[in-house]
């Protein structure tokens, strides 16, 4: 293991983070809110945002400050044994950290590496135990960097290259993806979400490895796609996209606030082949839903099961997901995994696909759940996502059985995301 360095935060952070009394208040209370709650730390650091009528540009040095308040808790803790929350931030903004010492005291690789990364031991045993100690120490080490602000394209109402040139016209340092031919990656600029752009629905807030899952998808020209865990409707508008408002997508979640997040999201995104649903997996749909379902059980042309996983896969955006992990959680969410694939299955039509997709990089989460379900359901088979996306562009981005998508397992910037696609055997290759 590399000798331990200082923890200090990188130069171009520090340079953006000055922040006043009341912008600290912000972070402190965002972060606190974050960490007792289920919250995401967005939703905390919005609504701390709102109260202090703090202004859209100094949220986003907010967050960054949160994130990395929250992201070094345990080392910042272990350093510092009696410091509060907010000196632990004063400690983060005013210079390196030297606990070089005092770490290297710390005989247990494993230990030392958790308390260096600053998560909790139990999941770093875990992490070392699924992917060996040298994967899972650069996995706890980039789990600590600042994601890029990725956006996709949506292709109902403009183009990415004439986004490209808009944005570049108007002071945002900007690039394209290096792998989803719908995305974008901001540098610098002002702010994107006052942008006409982004207000008319001509660009969504997207990571390049979720825009990959959803073009994996590939519906036919008119098809007809079930979104099953549709959430608030990122992969489900995507998918609107690329069908161009043709066929028809079905977008179920149990959640009625993310249905209506969705809903409203498609009319600004000029989405309108898409049918909303509140319906759980598992249970009796009500009446007014259950007359949509009958008509595409066992007839869908693609069935998109992005199920619930511990999301360590996006856990850069959403450092507080570390301390809410529990050992119980990883013997609880393959049961649920499996359930909602097999559950699923059911509106898949001879010929059709299946795609299953986790924001994770755990193998019991990824290839253990595709492996089960194979292994009980002869009628499916895995197809190579190098059929769907061709050899070239797939290569840099499947699993070491180049069958599947595993975007955390190479050099690049993406979130760790997981898709295999399972493809229904025809009518007349089904056994009698």
């Amino acid at each position: 293991m590399s000798p331990f360095v200082p923890l200090a935060l990188p130069k171009e952070v520090i340079d953006r983070l000055r922040l006043s009394p009341t912008l600290q208040r912000v972070v402190l209370a965002g972060t606190d809110a974050a960490l007792r709650s289920t919250a995401e730390l967005g939703a905390t650091l919005s609504a701390a945002g709102r109260e202090a009528q703090v202004a859209p540009v100094d949220r986003l040095m907010c967050t960054i400050a949160a994130r990395t308040l929250i992201r070094y808790k345990r080392r910042i803790e272990f350093s510092h044994p009696n410091v509060a929350s907010d000196g632990a931030l004063s400690l983060l903004l005013s210079g390196p950290i030297d606990d070089e010492a005092k770490l290297s005291q710390v005989e247990d690789s494993v230990e030392r590496a958790a308390i260096e990364h600053s998560i909790p031991s139990w999941l770093a045993v875990k992490l070392v135990g699924d992917m060996g100690e040298a994967p899972a120490l650069a996995t706890m080490a980039r789990m600590n960097t600042e994601p890029p602000l990725t956006l996709r394209v949506n292709t109902l109402k403009a183009t990415r290259d004439e986004v490209l040139t808009k944005l570049a016209l108007r002071g945002f340092e900007i690039e394209p993806t290096s792998f989803s031919p719908f995305g974008v990656t901001l540098k610098s600029g002002p702010n994107i979400f006052t942008d006409p752009l982004f207000s008319d629905g001509a660009l969504e807030v997207q990571d390049e490895a979720s825009q990959l899952v959803a073009e994996i998808v590939a519906p036919p020209p008119g098809g007809v796609v079930v979104d099953v865990c549709a959430g608030a409707g990122g992969k489900t508008l995507a998918i609107g996209a690329c069908l161009k408002n043709r066929g028809r997508i079905f977008a179920l979640d149990r959640h009625t606030g993310r249905i209506a997040e969705l809903r409203k999201r498609a009319r600004r995104a000029g989405v309108h082949n898409v049918q909303a649903l509140e319906f759980e997996l598992g249970r009796d749909p009500d009446p007014g839903v259950a007359v949509h379902l009958v008509r595409v059980r066992g007839s869908a042309h693609r069935v998109l099961v992005d199920a619930p996983c511990s999301g360590l896969g996006a856990i850069r955006r959403n450092p507080e997901a570390r301390w809410r992990l529990t050992p119980e959680t990883f013997d609880r969410l393959p049961i649920e995994q499996t359930h909602i694939l097999n559950e699923a299955a059911q509106f898949v039509g001879p010929g059709g696909r299946l795609i299953y997709a986790v924001c994770t990089f755990l193998k019991s989460e990824c290839e253990a759940i595709v492996d089960e379900f194979i292994s009980k359901n002869d009628q499916f088979t895995v197809m190579s996502v190098r059929e769907v996306l061709g050899r070239t562009r797939a290569v840099p981005i499947t699993d070491n059985r180049g069958s599947a998508l595993r975007s955390w397992d190479h050099e690049n910037s993406m979130d760790g995301f997981y898709a295999a696609v399972l493809r229904r055997k025809p009518k007349d290759a089904q056994a009698p």
